[in-house]
């Protein structure tokens, strides 16, 4: 009866952990999808006053030629009063400019913790599927360190993990010298 008891109180952790997963991913996914409609939204705000500027700097080059046209010396424009228009615009653009960066670097952290946590789960998946083997006398001590090792340098160097794999991309580093650098950080 002891086996079908384990076996039920399993089956119960696995679904607990399933649960927990499916919740995590449709949080991030919310997120991610309030992330996207803001950033669309800036995005579309910036293309418009971009299209206004556009438009102020056409009468500024219109104002200049008129000049130019009427006066025969060297130029000397009045354009106060455009800029008068423009300086609330730019001023407007740059701050939505800035909003953007900012829920962009937000975007990009949330998608790191999301990582960190899989690791973190995936950890204690492999952690006790390794406990209970090492109970049951499957695996020796040795191998459970070893095992269980891979997976926690996992979780312990993360950021170290995240900027190899990201010199890797960039092209700074290629496939082998990635793959040298994450051995001798325990995560390969």
């Amino acid at each position: 009866m002891s086996f079908f008891d384990n076996l039920v109180n399993n089956g119960k952790a696995l679904g607990n952990q399933i649960s927990s997963a499916m919740g995590n991913a449709a949080n991030q996914t919310g997120v991610d999808a309030k992330n996207s409609a803001e950033r669309t939204s800036l995005e579309m705000e910036i293309a418009t006053l971009n299209n206004e500027l556009d438009k102020s700097y056409l009468l500024i080059g219109h104002k200049y030629v008129e000049y130019l046209i009427v006066m025969e010396k060297d130029p000397e424009i009045d354009i106060a009063d455009v800029l008068k228009l423009m300086a609330p615009k730019l001023k407007k653009k740059k701050e939505l400019e800035d909003k953007l960066a900012a829920l962009e670097k937000e975007d990009k952290e949330q998608h790191i913790i999301a990582q960190k946590l899989e690791f973190e789960r995936e950890y204690q998946e492999q952690k006790t599927k390794l406990d209970k083997a090492l109970t049951m006398d499957i695996i020796t001590e040795e191998e459970y360190k070893n095992k269980l090792m891979v997976y926690k340098n996992k979780v312990d160097h993360f950021d170290e993990m995240r900027k190899i794999k990201a010199q890797y991309e960039m092209g700074i580093i290629d496939a082998s010298e990635m793959h040298m650098k994450l051995r001798a950080i325990g995560v390969e």
